[in-house]
Formats: C-alpha cells, sequence, structure tokens
C-alpha cells in the first residue's frame, strides 16, 4: 500500500541540489487545485484537479503517515464536485505546483501550496524518516502528520 510521509520545507535549493547529487530522476513539473471536503479527523477525501483531467483521492492517517485507500479517475469533475459538496461540504481549497522526482522505488514531491508554505512529499511503500536523512540529507523534519486541508 503506498503511504506519504510528509514534511515542512526549509531549504528547497539545498534539497534540489541533494537531488541532482544522488541521481533523482527529475519527472517534471505538476500544477493541482485540491478541493478538500469534510471529513472525520484522520481521514482525507478529495478531489484533485490537474491537466484537465481530474481524480478522487481517498486517505487516511495512521502513524504519522497517509495511505491512500484508492485513487479514482472521475469522467465528469463538475459533476463530481457537485455531488461531493452536496454529501460532505467543502472544507476547502488549495492550489498546489510540485517539482516531481522519482528515486529508487519512490517519488519525491516539492510542493509550493497556496498560503501554506512548502512541502516535501515521500510517496512509496515504506517512506521513512531514516530515508530523508540518508538520502537527502535532512536533520529532524518537521513531520506533517495532518491534512493541508487542516494546516
Amino acid at each position: 500500500m503506498t503511504k506519504e510521509l510528509k514534511i515542512r520545507l526549509y531549504s528547497k535549493p539545498e534539497i534540489l541540489a541533494r537531488l541532482k547529487d544522488i541521481g533523482a530522476k527529475y519527472e517534471g513539473i505538476s500544477d493541482t487545485v485540491h478541493t478538500y471536503f469534510n471529513q472525520p479527523e484522520g481521514k482525507v477525501l478529495k478531489i484533485v484537479l490537474k491537466n484537465g483531467a481530474a481524480f478522487v483521492h481517498k486517505l487516511r492517517e495512521e502513524n504519522g503517515f497517509f495511505l491512500f485507500d484508492s485513487r479514482e479517475p472521475v469522467d465528469d469533475p463538475n459533476d463530481e464536485l457537485a455531488r461531493l459538496e452536496l454529501k460532505y461540504g467543502i472544507k476547502n481549497k488549495q492550489k498546489m505546483h510540485a517539482e516531481l522526482y522519482s528515486f529508487k522505488d519512490y517519488s519525491i514531491g516539492l510542493y509550493d501550496i497556496e498560503e501554506l508554505g512548502q512541502f516535501l512529499i515521500l510517496d512509496g511503500d515504506n517512506p521513512s524518516v531514516q530515508k530523508l536523512e540518508d538520502w537527502l540529507s535532512i536533520k529532524d523534519p518537521e513531520i506533517i502528520t495532518k491534512s493541508f486541508a487542516d494546516l
């Protein structure tokens, strides 16, 4: 099962240099809009709009990680947004700009989130603080254990 480890990013230029040093593969840029819906604590339901495509993401927080329960494509984003808004209500909406990399069997995203700041997400089967230390020389990271919608 895919897990996310999120940390606040304080020195993007240093991380970019380390990604280059370790041979991480640049995968591109992603500009997205995330619409979060009201959910019980520890659960996340959102629609992600990216390049005209839309996906519903369902996640849950577990021991400081976010686990993906599902990532499903949506044929009609406007209908799905309206349906979920009616059922749950919109919590908030966020614009994100990401630089995406891959290394070993992991995705590494450097995110600029409007009004929140910069974050790094390590995405894979077993992300850990130790990997961040070993690969990117990040010591004592500020781990984010809440949804971006709750920050």
